[in-house]
């Protein structure tokens, strides 16, 4: 948990107090003290609170739940899970489907508590302790290249589907959290299966990438937000400005975060 708090915690507190709060009280021309400002952000508009951290503040209120419910649980379990099978991941599907489905029901996707969404925290949630069940029962070791076009394929096959849905179908409660999540373990397993099998190398350029990847996930989005302020008067393609948005950001990005990261202290952080 000092890992945690000093890597997630210390980059939000930063960003969230001397980032997000400067730059919103001040463009907001704003009567209130900045104390009163912050608690109103906070707890009412907490995407403007935090920004895209709102993902590093839910990663560390997982790290805390999960270190104090699960961890000894999951060793445990994992000496005697045994081999990774399909019904694994099918009980896996139905259990984040009828979760979602139900909290969905009382807050509608874009409704937001602190800085969290609850229509998307029980499948963040448990694809957060998924990820640290795989490591304990070495089943990421399990997936193998015949994993990919099935569960690729699949994932297809539910988008297509759900595209000639019947009105019924589509306005029954269930179907969009069943539809997200079918889709989003089809290509998370597809992806880990892809990479392990074909993808399981590195180079001077990936390790350049992988080592500054928090970094760049930290600073990415105001590069991305000043470049394309600054070509959105260009007479230009949209599908060109945004790949040239794309290309750009990430080289930007990364060149920023390596310039952060020469200082040792930081460099412990991000």
């Amino acid at each position: 948990m000092n890992d945690r708090f000093k890597r997630l915690g210390i980059p939000l507190v930063f960003c969230t107090l001397f980032v997000f709060l400067l730059f919103n009280y001040l463009f907001t021309e704003s009567n209130r003290n900045v104390f009163s400002f912050f608690t109103d952000s906070y707890l009412h508009k907490p995407p403007i609170a935090t920004g895209h951290l709102w993902f590093v503040a839910s990663l560390l209120g997982y790290s805390i739940v999960y270190i104090i419910f699960f961890h000894k649980i999951f060793i445990g379990f994992a000496k005697k899970a045994g081999s990774l099978t399909v019904s694994h991941i099918f009980i896996f599907t139905v259990v984040i489907t009828v979760l979602c489905a139900a909290v969905r029901l009382k807050y509608p996707i874009g409704t937001w508590l602190i800085p969290l969404e609850p229509a998307h925290l029980p499948q963040y949630f448990l694809f957060f302790l998924a990820g640290a069940f795989f490591n304990h029962a070495n089943w990421l070791n399990q997936l193998k290249s015949k994993y990919c076009l099935p569960f690729f394929g699949f994932a297809v096959f539910i988008y297509i589907v759900q595209r000639y849905l019947p009105d019924e179908i589509k306005n029954y409660w269930i179907k969009e959290s069943l539809i997200k999540s079918a889709m989003c373990i089809g290509i998370s397993i597809g992806n880990l299966a892809l990479f392990k099998s074909y993808g399981n190398s590195t180079n001077a350029f990936v390790s350049r990438l992988s080592a500054n990847a928090y970094g760049i996930y930290l600073v990415h989005l105001f590069i991305v937000i000043l470049l394309q302020y600054s070509i959105i008067n260009l007479l230009l393609n949209a599908n060109i400005k945004f790949t040239a948005v794309v290309i750009a950001g990430i080289l930007l990005s990364l060149l920023l975060s390596m310039l952060i990261r020469r200082s040792r202290h930081i460099r412990q952080i991000i």
